[in-house]
């Protein structure tokens, strides 16, 4: 029996990375790549990491379902990170919320803010899950053009009025993927005054926040009372090479 994919599957695009596993077992075996295609570490998850994952495997109380939001220590984990390594107080029980990876969460954000037409905002290149993650929750997709010339941070200013009237989110993805680029603070404070003008939720995908030229990478949410019109996604993935793991 043949069964017919529902109209919001079809409309998804092919996924890129899936295009460029296949390009790469076509030659593969015909030469030496050098694989640039994901951002999936090749070093080791440190020893520490290893050892307290093989600790936690022998205690019977971690064997069962944990609750819908995340146990309550990795909810404070990662308030006291945020508090460590950027200096913004988070409240674990309120302003955290825990994913089988941050692609999960770029994913339901769309679907819980937008309706059918509804506009996400982001950079021209993005990171290819964006336009599933958009597609799937029935929105549209309005990309401003980013290169060396703008240094590689997006011009707000330039979203025509009628895109404006309908977006929900603006997702921005700094440390970028595929530039390197950084954001400075002075451009996410002009990300949250254009969220709080035009009624968006300002995204930052935060995969690569170990990553900085000069010193750490600036967090969206910094910026004193962003929280409000903010939300900031982060990965154990990149920074701790854990990449295939899921909490």
């Amino acid at each position: 029996m043949i069964f017919e994919p529902a109209k919001r599957v079809k409309a998804i695009p092919r996924n890129f990375f899936n295009q460029l596993d296949e390009k790469i077992s076509r030659v593969e075996d015909k030469a030496t790549l050098i694989d640039l295609a994901k951002g999936n570490p090749d070093q080791p998850t440190p020893d520490f990491i290893v050892t307290a994952l093989k600790q936690a495997v022998d205690q019977p109380k971690n064997h069962g379902y944990t609750p819908f939001d995340g146990k309550k220590n990795l909810l404070n984990a990662i308030a006291d990170y945020y508090q460590r390594e950027h200096g913004v107080q988070i409240d674990p029980q309120k302003e955290v919320l825990t994913f089988t990876g941050s692609v999960i969460g770029i994913t339901a954000l769309p679907q819980t803010l937008l309706n059918p037409g509804d506009y996400v905002i982001t950079t021209n290149p993005c990171y290819p899950e964006y336009y599933s993650a958009v597609s799937l929750a029935g929105g549209k997709l309005w990309q401003l053009d980013i290169n060396p010339a703008n240094h590689y941070l997006p011009d707000l200013t330039s979203v025509p009025k009628d895109v404006l009237a309908k977006a929900k989110i603006l997702l921005l993805n700094y440390p970028n993927n595929p530039t390197g680029a950084t954001a400075t603070q002075a451009f996410f404070n002009q990300a949250i005054e254009f969220g709080k003008q035009n009624g968006i939720l300002v995204v930052n995908d935060f995969a690569y926040a170990a990553l900085g030229f000069n010193g750490q990478a600036v967090s969206l949410i910094q910026n004193s009372g962003s929280k409000e019109y903010a939300v900031e996604l982060n990965t154990l993935s990149k920074t701790y090479n854990m990449a295939g793991w899921r909490v």
